[in-house]
């Protein structure tokens, strides 16, 4: 059998995924290197695959790289960065740089434009935006489905429209770079004093604390909402388009809105009602561009990916419209995912990523764990019914690690790699906020809720599911206080749904905590703390845990107290 590894390596968060004798795995870089949003070639995780499979020369190999940079020299030759090669391989680039305008090919497979077969092994480039929309709609379960990927730009392209039928993926259109709501949002972010790129969740939670409508006139001066679905940014008040610029603004945004706001000051009201407007618009421009879609495609699914779907308060609203009947976002909508939705795209194997499971990482047994306890001379205790203590400890208001099973691909913890607490108290937001993540703190937390309580604490007009943490959904008035410690400021959570065939172990220590207490949610956050990546090993889960002010860590089927 092939082996097809499915490679992301532009950008921040590198990651490999891959497709073994139908064997599946995969993780972001940064769990094993240890970098936070490490955006170097995923070499790390390439050993463990090779090692894992016991690949060797006699295999065959499909390494898909989920960007394809034919799309990046096509238009023109540049002798001023091609001509001469600093090393052969140069020639690589250089030689194709000054064919490639000169042809009219499909620059979908570039395989056979830049490599041929060599030995077992064959490198195919794939356009970043197609890889999206392949995540997404394979892993949907959906037989045909509009699809719509936005996200800060990929090789041209920003913005996709499609749609998918059977296994195959048809390109409607394209929004191209600088015209970016993932650029206006990064924009946004440095302005507040945050990293582009890096901090926009904080600034979609910021956004719950303003006033969309005090800037909302001036976000019209830097957006046009178009009525092909489209969008079109002013670019007179950006910078972000000119690499050589330290900003990503220009002197007319700060003519419109003042001067940045300085990093070693307090955010004030101004701040948060940017924030707010800054959300607006993003909805407003996604939710025209989903209504154009829904008119060309005629479908009742949508599939979304993209950066830009890390929003979770936009995906809610998305989700509670009647816009379409079903929507589907995965589990790492961001660029992460590329490497998943590249082999989506080279095994055409459609039912093998049907509800596709984000436990896709590494996995330790309690042999391997032990041996690591009695290396560091850790005391700890064997518990019989994990499930059960761990939900004891959660009704004494213990703040848990939770380390179990195989770690989760993407950025969000799902009951496997968690911090768990009981939600019932409002300060526990403040305490794991500043005690254990070493975070701002208004950043909220999310829940994680029995499936079949979803409806009855929060509002939808539909059956909520969100397996993935990936939506906010307001929460009824009769529960608010109830589970304070998982409320924002503006009534909402990111929750995750949970059930047995998911997540069997976690789904138990939430219904344990369910039958003492009546409550069947409880806190959930990323096992890590502030700038480092989330723990993938038992080392790792040990350095966190007594680097924070978490009270018991589980580690397989281990009890470790400080």
């Amino acid at each position: 059998m092939t082996n097809i590894i499915g490679i992301h390596n532009t950008g921040i968060q590198s990651s490999l995924f891959s497709l073994s004798k139908k064997r599946i795995f995969g993780i972001p870089e940064e769990r094993l290197s240890r970098i936070k949003y490490d955006k170097y070639f995923p070499r790390k995780n390439l050993e463990l695959f090779l090692i894992k499979n016991k690949i060797n020369n006699k295999n065959k190999l499909k390494i898909v790289i989920a960007w394809n940079p034919i799309l990046n020299i096509n238009e023109k030759y540049r002798p001023s960065i091609s001509e001469w090669s600093r090393h052969p391989a140069d020639r690589l680039y250089s030689n194709v740089n000054q064919i490639i305008p000169n042809l009219d090919l499909d620059l979908n497979d570039s395989s056979k434009i830049i490599f041929d077969k060599y030995s077992q092994a064959e490198v195919i480039y794939l356009n970043h935006h197609l890889a999206h929309a392949y995540n997404s709609f394979y892993c949907s379960g959906y037989n045909n489905a509009a699809i719509f990927s936005c996200d800060g730009y990929g090789e041209n392209a920003t913005t996709f429209w499609g749609v998918g039928k059977g296994n195959k993926i048809d390109e409607i259109k394209t929004t191209n770079f600088p015209q970016s709501l993932g650029q206006l949002y990064s924009t946004i972010t440095q302005f507040l004093g945050f990293r582009p790129n890096f901090d926009e969740w904080k600034v979609m939670a910021l956004a719950s604390y303003g006033n969309h409508k005090k800037y909302l006139k001036d976000f019209k001066n830097l957006v046009k909402i178009k009525s092909n679905g489209e969008f079109e940014l002013n670019l007179n008040y950006f910078d972000f388009y000119n690499f050589d610029k330290k900003n990503y603004f220009s002197k007319k945004f700060e003519d419109l809105f003042g001067k940045p706001k300085d990093t070693q000051k307090k955010l004030n009201i101004k701040h948060f009602n940017i924030a707010a407007a800054l959300q607006k618009t993003v909805e407003l421009c996604v939710e025209n561009a989903l209504i154009y879609l829904k008119n060309k495609t005629k479908e009742k699914n949508l599939c979304l990916s993209g950066g830009v779907f890390m929003n979770s308060v936009m995906n809610g609203k998305i989700y509670r419209s009647n816009l379409f009947k079903n929507v589907f976002i995965p589990f790492a909508p961001d660029d992460s995912g590329n490497s998943i939705g590249a082999v989506c795209w080279q095994s055409k194997d459609k039912k093998l990523f049907k509800n596709l499971s984000p436990y896709q990482g590494s996995d330790f047994l309690d042999k391997d764990i032990i041996k690591i306890l009695k290396r560091n001379k850790i005391k700890h205790t064997k518990i019989l019914n994990i499930a059960q203590d761990c939900s004891e400890e959660l009704i004494k208001h213990k703040i848990i690690c939770w380390f179990q099973g195989k770690s989760e691909f993407g950025q969000r913890a799902l009951g496997n790699r968690s911090i768990l607490a009981n939600p019932t108290r409002k300060d526990v937001k403040d305490k794991v906020n500043l005690s254990v993540k070493f975070r701002e703190s208004f950043r909220p937390f999310a829940g994680s809720i029995l499936e079949e309580f979803a409806n009855d604490y929060f509002v939808s007009p539909k059956k909520i599911i969100s397996p993935y943490m990936e939506k906010v959904f307001y929460i009824k008035k009769n529960r608010n206080n109830l589970v304070p410690g998982i409320v924002h400021i503006d009534k909402t959570t990111r929750i995750q749904t949970v059930n047995i065939k998911q997540n069997n172990l976690y789904y138990k220590v939430i219904n344990y905590f369910y039958k003492k207490t009546g409550i069947p949610i409880i806190l959930n956050t990323s096992f890590n703390i502030n700038n480092e990546p989330i723990v993938e090993t038992p080392e790792d889960a040990l350095r966190t845990f007594y680097s924070s002010g978490a009270d018991i860590l589980y580690l397989g089927s281990y009890k470790i107290i400080k």
